[in-house]
């Protein structure tokens, strides 16, 4: 088993290996039809090993194991519907657009209106209407908004 500190760095190399294998495919067949001399080959190679080494710190974070109940952080939030749910549409949490089915049972809600969110099942929130008063569009949400006239 890896150490866990480790297995960034082993994932980030393993990632590599794919292109090194092509760019060393690339460099015999050169060398073999252009003639590339191989103290260059040589050269490219390391020069491409550098840049992995050199752009690590930038692409780690992308190589980190990511947390899987990140998307679960979202229930219990609060969403404003986007495209009215009649049981599925859109909603906006956090900025982010989600796709949303309500509970079964559950009437239709009206564009505007305010959701709670109760599980995330893949890409689909499953969302549930919050009291009767909130799940009627406000008015500050049908209205165009104007920008005031310097």
């Amino acid at each position: 088993m890896i150490d866990r500190r480790l297995a960034v760095p082993y994932r980030y190399a393993l990632f590599q290996i794919p292109d090194l294998v092509l760019l060393v495919l690339a460099l015999t067949a050169a060398h073999h039809w252009w003639e590339l001399p191989v103290f260059a080959a040589g050269w490219i190679v390391a020069c491409w090993i550098l840049k992995d080494i050199v752009l690590y710190p930038w692409l780690r974070v992308a190589y980190e194991a990511h947390d899987p109940g990140h998307s679960d952080r979202l229930t219990g939030s609060i969403a404003i519907v986007q495209q009215p749910l009649d049981p599925k549409g859109w909603v906006l949490v956090g900025g982010e657009r989600w796709s949303a089915e309500l509970l079964p049972d559950a009437a239709p809600v009206a564009e505007g209106a305010r959701v709670r969110v109760v599980s995330v099942r893949g890409f689909t929130l499953a969302v549930e209407p919050l009291s009767d008063a909130s799940t009627r569009p406000t008015q500050e949400s049908n209205r165009p908004t104007r920008r005031a006239n310097p």
